[in-house]
């Protein structure tokens, strides 16, 4: 199918080494789950795997050429040098049995699975990677798990048995992948066999000496005296890669230019908070009902207005978090000409208070009923004088969000502010029309 002059697809490789390489893995695979030594990342799988994972570290320092059928030949480097993001990257056995558990994942009768050439795949019991677990296999009957002729892993870029980048990405790549600058040429490069070039195909095969692959293998399996007592051991789930695919980003400079497409719809500067209020309730007999708290993740629109038009004097934007009463100082204005203040008790503070006095303001702000006691009968009537005049504010509100239609959906408090602002300035034009046109009529 490939035949592009000048390369070697990988599954040609993948042949020879197989046949070559294959009895020493299978020593090296039983050789360690007799041990007993294997956490998550020992947990290779079958000897098939393991010789896989050997064959596939063999390129390590080899440029590769991503050879489509039509077209320009791409030259990837398998491995970043700094974040170690790779380009022949296969989920580990572990991770594939939780895959293949999964319909949306594996896909109908195995789709997924198939298409990337794992039709064969078997579901490792997940009890055998856990060395303690009652039932474990043991002699004729581990060999008879570990010789298996079947893949335990997926691959998560490549296809099996061709080696070509996978047309289409299989659910979990999106989970699993770190090797970034792949994720970056996918567009291009999808469907095109994993080569070497004749050259380095040719001092690929004389790199494969008996030492160098026991120096693979050993780092794969590393020797642990039998009886050995593992350090760490399968957790489940899958391993976060986020700090993986920054660095392999951060490594080839495309910080801003790619990963900031997936923060940029992340909004950190909303807050989460709970909206307690709304019209109080009673039960038949009398109590009241608890009041609604609502779930909220979004911005907070500041304003004052004057008490004789109602227009806008003063506005500001924060997180939904953000607490009212520290944004007091910020809505007023000494070029109104009056001197009192209207707000709600959220805006009632020692602090506040103290400031008003000393900037001439006159407070007329609600106070909060005494904890744990009723309200005085005194508070109360003064908080109901109050709230004839300081409603007027709420009035604005409900103009902007029924006749304006507000909703914020934009991302950052920039836009959410310039939006408001906006708004603002629209309900002021609409006051105007207003007192205008009354005017007009006498």
């Amino acid at each position: 199918m490939y035949n592009r002059k000048g390369f070697v697809t990988l599954s040609r490789l993948w042949r020879d080494f197989e046949s070559g390489f294959l009895p020493r893995c299978k020593t090296s695979a039983l050789a360690c789950m007799e041990a007993d030594p294997h956490s998550s990342n020992l947990a290779f799988g079958t000897a098939l795997d393991l010789c896989e994972d050997v064959f596939l570290r063999t390129f390590d320092t080899f440029q590769l050429s991503l050879v489509p059928l039509q077209g320009e030949v791409i030259q990837v480097e398998p491995v970043l040098a700094h974040s170690g993001a790779r380009l022949l990257l296969k989920a580990t056995a572990f991770e594939s049995a939780h895959i293949s558990m999964f319909p949306d994942e594996a896909g109908p009768d195995g789709k997924w699975l198939k298409q990337m050439g794992s039709s064969a795949f078997r579901a490792a019991d997940i009890g055998w990677l856990w060395p303690d677990m009652k039932g474990r296999s043991t002699g004729i009957e581990l060999e008879k798990i570990l010789f298996a002729n079947v893949f335990n892993t997926l691959p998560i870029l490549f296809e099996r048995p061709t080696f070509i980048i996978a047309k289409k990405r299989p659910p979990w790549s999106y989970d699993l992948l770190e090797e970034s600058y792949v994720r970056n040429l996918w567009q291009e490069t999808r469907g095109s066999a994993i080569c070497l070039s004749d050259d380095s195909a040719d001092i690929w095969k004389k790199s494969l000496t008996k030492q160098n692959v026991e120096t693979i293998l050993s780092g794969l399996i590393p020797n642990v005296p039998a009886g050995a007592i593992p350090e760490s051991r399968p957790t489940g789930g899958r391993p976060p890669k986020l700090t993986g695919v920054i660095r392999a980003y951060r490594e080839l400079g495309l910080m801003n230019e790619n990963l900031t497409r997936k923060a940029a719809q992340k909004d950190t500067s909303a807050r989460w908070t709970l909206k307690i209020g709304g019209k109080v309730r009673y039960r038949p007999d009398g109590t009241p009902l608890p009041m609604i708290a609502t779930p909220v993740f979004d911005y907070k629109s500041h304003i004052s207005i004057d008490r004789r038009f109602g227009f806008i004097r003063e506005s500001a934007v924060t997180s939904a978090a953000s607490p009212d009463g520290r944004m007091l100082r910020q809505l007023l204005s000494d070029e109104n000409t009056s001197a009192e203040v209207w707000a709600d008790t959220a805006y009632r503070s020692q602090s506040n208070e103290k400031w008003l006095a000393k900037n001439d303001f006159i407070s007329s702000i609600h106070r909060r009923k005494p904890h744990g006691k009723p309200m005085p009968k005194r508070t109360r009537a003064a908080n109901f004088k109050k709230s004839s005049i300081r409603a007027r504010v709420e009035h604005v509100f409900a103009h902007q969000k029924n006749r304006f239609g507000l909703f914020i959906r934009s991302i950052g408090l920039a836009r959410a502010e310039a939006k408001l602002t906006l708004l603002n300035l629209a309900y002021k034009f609409d006051r105007l029309v207003f007192h205008e046109r009354q005017n007009a009529m006498g």
